[in-house]
């Protein structure tokens, strides 16, 4: 006979398993609550300061990947930077070591130069040194610079995109997510923000700085607001020289409401920092404050390497007058402005209209931002490439201005959703093309129609699919098509309305214009 006790134990060894089972379960945390906890932090992240909404957040994570995604052939531009880097993590900026690499050099008492501003490389440092102990990266070519352009591109891509949905929503509620859709997929950004280039930081800081000025204009005035608008509007010149357009601009801007001397010298006071360090570059390398990478450029490598040195065309930095000629071409050219992304003229119909909602002061500021890079790319003679600046997907020194024109974007969108999707879906196609075939067109080929040829023979650039030993072809770039495809939908959605007849007919007579549009510089390039 067992005895209470036996008894008390053989309860406890059966049904301790059981017991435990049960408490582990319940402290362990089952799959639908751990996705309702993910759902719950997505949605909090997203309704943040930050993004505004989840709508902002997913389109900027579908943004960071599309932009990553590809991996360019590196071209002279890029290798010109990526050298630059190299040389000054060595404590210097000659270039010798890598002078086969690229023809965009300067000769200069025995050295080869860099012919770029120093602000890319400067910026590419840190993370170059934390690529460099990588040798599968930082040895690698192609791969070390498609790295290093996460950082020195994609990121303040991405950035940019995020401020133009605020400035956006500022000037014109509920608008700014459709400009910044607009802003990274219909216009030259998005091949750009895949190239180790310029152009984009340079864009951001001086789009920052603009966003500074807008939010402190709404509210009292604040010096340390107004000086590091300055600070990001210097900044941006040591990126790209001729962004100094837009630190012009944003004077008038500053300058335009009291007080306007406290104003100007907390602007000016930032300027004059931010610039320091193209100034101090050029002192320390050329021995001038005012002596720039494009004076002594090699126009002509001959035998020697540099048979024939000089600045960078006439002028000064290649700008001699403007032509009206040049200002046409710029547009409606076989890679012009209006051919490959229509949408910029709605930008500059939304502009209009945010005038006369009452934002003047901000209307009138971004048309002249505008204006001014288009009188003076019209005028710029360089040594190589002539006003596009070599083989790129459009006029590329124009792409400073695209953010400031691009906020009339979503209230256009607004009034003709059919008509604006429509443009954008095209454009985007245009654009996608470009960055997965061979974006830096040019003797190869003009105009979109050279990239529809190598998408129709499946000629496609590596994708980081490639790089992690998968296919290549259309499977490599499929995830590439998805993004932007999810940030599409996201505009489309936010922007979508009951669609009338006469929102149908205006869509209608925006394709058959861009259509006639496309089909001239067709003809002409024929």
């Amino acid at each position: 006979m067992e005895s209470p006790c036996e008894d008390t134990i053989f309860a406890t060894i059966r049904w301790r398993p059981k017991d435990h089972k049960r408490r582990a379960d319940s402290r362990r945390p089952s799959v639908k609550r751990r996705s309702q906890s993910a759902v719950r932090h997505l949605r909090s992240l997203g309704s943040s300061r930050i993004f505004g909404s989840t709508a902002v957040l997913v389109a900027a994570l579908a943004l960071t990947f599309a932009y990553a995604w590809p991996e360019q052939p590196a071209g002279w531009n890029a290798r010109a930077h990526f050298a630059l880097v190299r040389s000054l993590a060595h404590g210097t900026a000659k270039i010798d070591a890598y002078r086969d690499e690229t023809g965009d050099v300067a000769w200069y008492r025995g050295h080869y130069y860099a012919a770029k501003a120093p602000g890319l490389a400067l910026y590419s440092i840190p993370f170059w040194e934390v690529l460099r102990p990588i040798h599968q990266i930082s040895q690698a070519g192609d791969r070390a610079i498609w790295a290093l352009n996460f950082w020195a591109n994609v990121v303040p891509a991405v950035v940019l995109f995020l401020l133009v949905r605020g400035v956006g929503d500022r000037l014109a509620p509920g608008t700014g997510l459709l400009s910044a859709i607009a802003l990274s997929l219909g216009t030259m950004v998005l091949p750009f923000a895949t190239m180790y280039f310029s152009h984009i930081p340079a864009a951001t800081a001086a789009f920052a700085a603009f966003a500074l000025l807008v939010r402190e204009r709404d509210g009292p005035f604040r010096t340390r607001t107004v000086f590091v608008a300055g600070l990001l509007a210097g900044v941006a010149v040591v990126f790209e020289y001729p962004t100094a357009l837009v630190g012009l601009v944003l004077t008038a801007y500053v300058l335009g409401v009291s007080p306007r001397l406290a104003r100007g010298v907390a602007y000016a006071t930032g300027a004059a920092i931010g610039i320091v360090p193209l100034i101090a570059y050029q002192w320390i390398v050329y021995g001038s404050p005012l002596h720039t990478p494009y004076d002594d450029v090699v126009a002509v490598a001959g035998r020697s390497g540099h048979d024939v040195v000089g600045p960078n065309g006439k002028g000064i930095l290649g700008v001699t007058i403007p032509s009206f000629s040049n200002a046409v071409r710029l547009l409606v050219d076989d890679r012009g402005l209006l051919v490959l992304s229509p949408l910029v003229l709605a930008g500059v119909l939304g502009l209009v209209l945010i005038w006369r909602a009452g934002r003047r002061a901000e209307s009138l500021t971004c048309l002249a931002i505008g204006a001014a890079f288009l009188v003076y790319n019209s005028g710029y003679r360089p040594v190589f490439g002539g006003i596009f600046a070599g083989g790129t997907p459009g006029p590329r020194l124009l792409l400073t201005c695209l953010p400031f024109l691009m906020l009339g974007a979503g209230p256009v969108w607004r009034r003709a959703p059919l008509a604006v999707s429509a443009l954008i879906v095209a454009s985007t196609a245009i654009f996608a093309a470009a960055t997965v075939t061979y974006p830096r067109i040019g003797k190869e080929g003009t105009g979109p129609w050279t990239w529809w040829e190598y998408v129709r023979k499946s000629s496609f650039i590596d994708t980081l699919m490639v790089e992690l030993g998968g296919p290549h072809g259309w499977l490599s770039v499929a995830p590439f098509v998805v993004a932007l495809s999810a940030v599409l939908a996201v505009g489309i959605w936010t922007g979508r309305q009951r669609v009338s007849r006469s929102q149908a007919a205006i869509a209608v007579a925006a394709i058959f214009g861009w259509a006639l549009l496309l089909t001239a510089a067709f003809l002409k390039a024929m």
